[in-house]
């Protein structure tokens, strides 16, 4: 009887599983670790929570918003901001959705958190756009003065708006 190479191999394994026990390799998303598959110890563990990531609720939400689902790309959004708590992007978006749907309060909201959490004063820009579509000129002004002191620039359409 003729033994394959196969064969030898695993009696090779199994031989040196005796004194060398075997380590699996896991992936994780940190890289590779090797962990002692030894049923009665292990010597490390990695908790790993698949999550998608970020770029898939972007994606997923944008399919939404050109499919005319405003309210479904909303929700897109929320969900993951849920899960990755600060995001310009999702922020910007959201807001901007909710413009569209003339949910004013909501859009000045979201662009507030911009300006709060990132410092990107240009977002007052924003917001006074927002209160101009809301017929709110007077926080349309307080706003667009914001963005005057803050950035040193003016837009000249916003201001006949604001009139």
């Amino acid at each position: 009887m003729t033994i394959s190479g196969k064969q030898k191999e695993a009696d090779a394994i199994q031989g040196n599983a005796k004194d060398n026990p075997p380590t699996v390799v896991m992936q994780t998303p940190q890289g590779s670790q090797a962990v002692d598959s030894n049923a009665v110890s292990v010597e490390t563990t990695t908790v790993f929570e698949p999550r998608p990531p970020f770029q898939w609720f972007l994606r997923i939400a944008r399919a939404q918003e050109n499919l005319g689902y405003l309210s479904d790309a909303l929700d897109t959004y929320k969900k993951g901001m849920a899960i990755y708590e600060f995001s310009q992007v999702a922020w910007n978006n959201m807001g901007r959705l909710e413009e569209q749907m003339g949910d004013y309060d909501a859009a000045v909201g979201y662009y507030q958190q911009i300006v709060d959490q990132f410092g990107f004063t240009q977002y007052y820009l924003d917001i006074a756009n927002a209160y101009v579509r809301k017929s709110d000129s007077d926080k349309a002004q307080a706003a667009y003065n914001q963005y005057r002191l803050l950035t040193q620039q003016t837009d000249l359409g916003l201001e006949d708006q604001i009139q």
